[in-house]
């Protein structure tokens, strides 16, 4: 019996290194798996990292533009901000002006604060506009 004993014991630990075997590909097969998709959001973080870079690089080029076209229009950008500052102040009129104020007030207001702009940045026709008296058809 000792024999067989022998041959048990050998196929049992046979048998052990056969499943350590395959528990040890497994595992080497999972690293794997994992080491490709760590290669593979590496590869896709790069991606974004470049498009990143690029949008900064389209980003900085159109405000160089946007820059270039301030230097150009300089003189319309004096007259938007004028136009934006005598939109302010009106609202800032109408705010101080007690009880509701109807459109034609507020458009009166807007206009007179437009043609004193207009005159302090001497520039008669500001907006563009035929008439800036306030008759209207």
């Amino acid at each position: 019996g000792g024999e067989s004993k022998a041959v048990e014991q050998l196929t049992r630990q046979l048998e052990l290194a056969k499943a350590a075997a395959t528990k040890y590909k497994g595992r080497a097969d999972e690293a794997k798996q994992l080491k490709a998709k760590l290669q593979e959001s590496e590869r896709a973080r790069q991606v974004e990292t470049d498009r990143v870079q690029v949008l900064m690089q389209e980003l900085r080029e159109s405000n160089e533009e946007m820059s270039r076209m301030t230097a150009e229009h300089d003189s319309d950008l004096t007259r938007s901000l004028a136009a934006i500052k005598a939109a302010q102040e009106a609202a800032l009129a109408v705010k101080q002006v007690s009880g509701p104020v109807d459109g034609d007030e507020l458009l009166l207001l807007v206009r007179r604060r437009r043609e004193e702009e207009g005159r302090k940045l001497g520039v008669a026709d500001m907006w563009g506009e035929e008439d800036l008296g306030g008759a209207r058809a």
